[in-house]
């Protein structure tokens, strides 16, 4: 559904109008990570949770909520001033409205996580972006322009709240007495983490909207939406899904290091293989899923992509930190990497788009590397191990891409069709071939098929 958004919005609204988005949206969208304030994954990740500390955490959410609203709200006038666009004005402050309804989404979907009806979840995550969508095309169409996308944020957020306050089956009481100060405690630590990472992940579009505009803000911000694909319909869900069962294994070790070396191995294959694919196939995929007048997209997604791969591979250390209760430890990680990301976009804005693509793809890799090094042993995880699951699916897949990009060079003037389906083939073809030949890719194979076999059956 994200997929079709992407090429459905490409082809009606201008870079411009994205551009014009994303520029709000990188300074606004930062009251959706305090509104939660960790307390979701707080919930989340206690053993144990008492109705009066559900419903405590419930009207906290909503203060905040309301707090944050009235904040974005009262900083539009600085924010259009600062960009210098008087759109920013009045777009920000309709936008307002949407984030006290993700405050108030936060229990009621941590509630659903806790219950494990992750079949309801995904109903409501597939559900609310198709109206979303559906009346964002429809404004589109009737020339609405940028405000299309107002209107998809906002009707995501209100049938999200909806899907999840039935699939929840739990109305809050009123608040009362009862111990908050760990759960707080936990939150805090998980709401540090959380916005250090927002803002080292959106700086980008919040310097290039300052900086070049609207227009070039919209190539930069439509690069970013197809990268971050593979996250939305990977990593997420399946970060949902393993938190609360690597939260019932926090005292069990053993199985829990089995759970994350497996998760590893997923990701490594499955999310980093698809920022493989697009990177080697970055120029048709902008051609199919932007339209024309995109180009300057193309190098940038294909940057970003790779970037991606490191974050693929650092996924499982935040679950498990989190499922640990460790989150005060990553906090520090966190932010010393982010810190670090943050400075080196700042000196990449100076050397244009291509400058802040490759910063933030270098932000990846060191995040990833401070964490194999120097953090995932303190949560009782063997490092050698980690690293060892991803090595046949990292070499196999880095050779896939070369032999890909190779392919894509060659049919430059075929249809961007023909050009995508003689990558995705010349992929497939050295990951078949690798598991015929490598015993260790095989076995990935077997393991992989496994993993999606208890999962169907566990459903």
């Amino acid at each position: 559904m994200l997929m079709a958004g992407v090429v459905i919005l490409s082809r009606i609204l201008s870079p411009s109008d994205f551009g014009l988005f994303a520029m709000v949206a990188a300074v606004a969208n930062i009251a959706t990570v305090i509104g939660d304030f960790g307390l979701s994954q707080a919930a989340i990740q206690a053993r144990s949770i008492s109705k009066a500390q559900r419903s405590n955490l419930f009207w906290s959410n909503a203060v905040l909520g309301v707090l944050l609203s009235a904040a974005i709200f009262g900083l539009s006038w600085p924010l259009a001033a600062f960009y210098g666009e008087d759109e920013v004005l009045h777009l920000t402050q309709v936008l307002a409205f949407a984030f006290l309804i993700n405050a108030l989404s936060s229990q009621f979907r941590a509630e659903v996580l806790r219950s494990f009806r992750f079949g309801w979840l995904a109903i409501a995550d597939i559900a609310a972006p198709a109206f979303g969508l559906g009346l964002a095309v429809l404004a589109a169409l009737s020339g609405w322009g940028y405000w299309a996308l107002v209107v998809q944020q906002i009707t995501v957020a209100v049938v999200t709240l909806v899907m999840l306050i039935i699939g929840a089956r739990w109305v809050p009481g009123l608040p009362s007495r009862a111990p908050m100060r760990d759960l707080f405690r936990f939150g805090a630590g998980t709401l540090g983490i959380q916005l250090i990472t927002y803002i080292s992940t959106n700086i980008d579009d919040f310097l290039i909207g300052r900086y070049f505009g609207p227009a070039q803000t919209g190539f930069y911000s439509r690069a970013f939406q197809l990268f971050r694909l593979p996250a939305q319909q990977i990593a997420i869900p399946i970060g949902r899904v393993a938190l609360p069962i690597l939260s019932r294994l926090q005292d069990d070790r053993e199985r829990l290091e089995a759970y994350a070396l497996r998760a590893q191995l997923v990701l490594a294959w499955a999310f980093g293989g698809l920022f493989f694919v697009i990177a080697a196939a970055a120029d048709p995929i902008i051609e199919i899923a932007l339209g024309p007048g995109w180009d300057e997209s193309k190098p940038l997604l294909r940057i970003l992509a790779i970037g991606g791969v490191f974050q693929a591979l650092t996924n499982a250390y935040s679950w498990v930190f989190q499922a640990v209760g460790m989150v005060g430890f990553q906090l520090r990680f966190s932010l010393v990497g982010r810190t670090i990301m943050i400075a080196l976009v700042f000196v990449g804005v100076h050397f244009g788009l291509t400058g802040v693509a490759i910063a933030s793809a270098s932000g990846q890799a060191l995040m990833w590397a401070m964490y194999t090094v120097l953090a995932i042993h303190r949560a009782g995880l063997s490092r050698r191990r980690l690293l060892n699951v991803a090595v046949a699916p990292v070499v196999t897949l880095t050779i896939a891409t070369i032999a890909g990009m190779v392919v894509s060079a060659a049919a430059a003037g075929l249809p961007v069709l023909a050009q995508l389906g003689l990558i995705l083939a010349s992929f497939a073809a050295v990951v078949g071939l690798a598991a015929l030949v490598v015993p260790r890719v095989r076995a990935d194979m077997r393991a992989l098929v496994d993993t999606a076999r208890r999962i169907r059956t566990s459903r």
